[in-house]
Parts: C-alpha cells; sequence; structure tokens
C-alpha cells in the first residue's frame, strides 16, 4: 500500500559494429550488470547480478538485445538474427530472432520470418509441440513528396491454438509547412481454443509544422475501436516495444 518507492538502477550497455566487407555489417548489443541495487545483486562483499529473480526473463548478469548479421547487396538485403522489427509507426513493434528480406525494387518489399516459440520440443508431433511462427510482409513507397507503405503482421501460435493478424497502411504527405502523418491497422484472428474473435481498429493522425530550426509543434489523434459482444476480444496492437502505448 505504500505511494513511494526510492532506489538506483543501473544499466551498463555495450554496442558493436563490425563491417568485415563492404557489404557485410554484424551487429550486437548487449547489458551487463543491469538491475537495482539490493535487489537484483546478491547480498555480498562482492556483489554479483542475480540471474532470474522473480521471472524468467530476468537476468541481471548478461542481456543480449540484439545480435544479427546483414549482407547488403544492390538490389536486394537479408538480415539474420536477433533483431529489431516494426511496421507503420510502430505501434506494432517486436524483437525476434528471425529472417528479414528486403528486395529494392521501386516498391521496396520487405518480408520477415521468425521462430518465436518451438513449444514444448523442436519435435512437431502433438499439439504440445506444435510452433509458434511470425510472419510479416511490408511494402514501402517513398517519393519526395510522400511515402506510403502497406504490411501485413500474422502471429500463429498453434501450440495454444491461437492466431492475431494485422492488416495496415500508412502514409505521410508534406501539405504546405503541415507534413501529414497517418496511420490505419485492422485486426482478425481467433483463439481455437477458446472459440473468441480477435477484432479491433487504429486510426492514427499527426500533423506537424516546424517553426524553426529549434522548434516543432505537432497535434496527434488516436482512435482504437472496441467490442462489448462477449464472443470478441477488441485488440490494439500484436506485441509493443512500449515505442507507441495507448489504453486498452
Amino acid at each position: 500500500n505504500n505511494d513511494e518507492a526510492d532506489y538506483f538502477y543501473q544499466r551498463f550497455r555495450v554496442a558493436t559494429k563490425i563491417t568485415p566487407a563492404d557489404d557485410i555489417t554484424a551487429y550486437f548489443r548487449f547489458d551487463l550488470a543491469e538491475g537495482t541495487w539490493g535487489t537484483s545483486f546478491n547480498d555480498s562483499i562482492v556483489a554479483r547480478g542475480l540471474t532470474n529473480t522473480g521471472t524468467t526473463s530476468a537476468d541481471h548478469q548478461l542481456h543480449v538485445d540484439y545480435a544479427w548479421v546483414k549482407v547488403d547487396k544492390e538490389m536486394w538485403s537479408v538480415q539474420v538474427g536477433q533483431q529489431y522489427f516494426s511496421v507503420g509507426n510502430a505501434i506494432t513493434d517486436f524483437i525476434p530472432q528471425g529472417i528479414k528480406l528486403t528486395i529494392k525494387t521501386p516498391v521496396v518489399i520487405t518480408a520477415l520470418y521468425s521462430k518465436r516459440d518451438e513449444g514444448a520440443s523442436t519435435n512437431d508431433d502433438g499439439l504440445a509441440n506444435e510452433d509458434f511462427d511470425v510472419y510479416g510482409l511490408n511494402l514501402g513507397y517513398a517519393a519526395d513528396a510522400f511515402t506510403a507503405n502497406v504490411f501485413y503482421v500474422n502471429f500463429s501460435d498453434d501450440n495454444s491454438q491461437d492466431e492475431r493478424v494485422l492488416y495496415g497502411a500508412q502514409g505521410t504527405v508534406s501539405a504546405g509547412s503541415v507534413n501529414l502523418n497517418a496511420e490505419i491497422n485492422l485486426f482478425d484472428g481467433d483463439n481455437d481454443a477458446s472459440g473468441i474473435e480477435y477484432v479491433g481498429m487504429n486510426l492514427f493522425l499527426e500533423a506537424r509544422t516546424n517553426l524553426s530550426d529549434a522548434w516543432m509543434v505537432a497535434l496527434q489523434g488516436f482512435y482504437s475501436e472496441g467490442t462489448d459482444d462477449t464472443g470478441e476480444q477488441a485488440v490494439w496492437t500484436l506485441a509493443t516495444l512500449d515505442s507507441v502505448v495507448w489504453s486498452d
């Protein structure tokens, strides 16, 4: 019931970029000894970071944030490993271990595949061993006066018999001194185990203008559709890294 907390929190972050050739990049980033003093570290003369204090993801010795290799050619690129992925204005974004392929045509094609969870085993026999796969596709076009993106993301969890799908479009355009940014997201899918159907729609609009080299002013509006149907569940994102978080 206390309404106050006083604590020290630390993180030592290291990022490294390696370019063994002009068209090859390797990148990794990790955090060392991240946590709260006196809680995330053992009570000792040598106060080392603890592993798995409270949750399975809380390793206060070493966090690996990114670890990927990219081959970047004139007409295509492929990036493999633990990497960042988002669509639109990052209302849905996440860090999967996966493969991202980019085809550099006038309409840039970006495709992602990720194995999010192998289930109970890498053997796929039986429901308990089924996988959680992620598929993503973005078609993007950029001109001097505007940009446009159309995207699709599928979270397919065969283990939980749960599938959530995002269809969306996002674009920017300059109207004189005002820059407009608009996005629409439509959600679909269902959970076969519970019988719940997923629904939802987001609308996002931003108007931004520069008052000077140092000052900018913007107005943002966001609408997210709900539902009162007991057989439906409204969603506003598939996954979020707190880049954009709106109330449900």
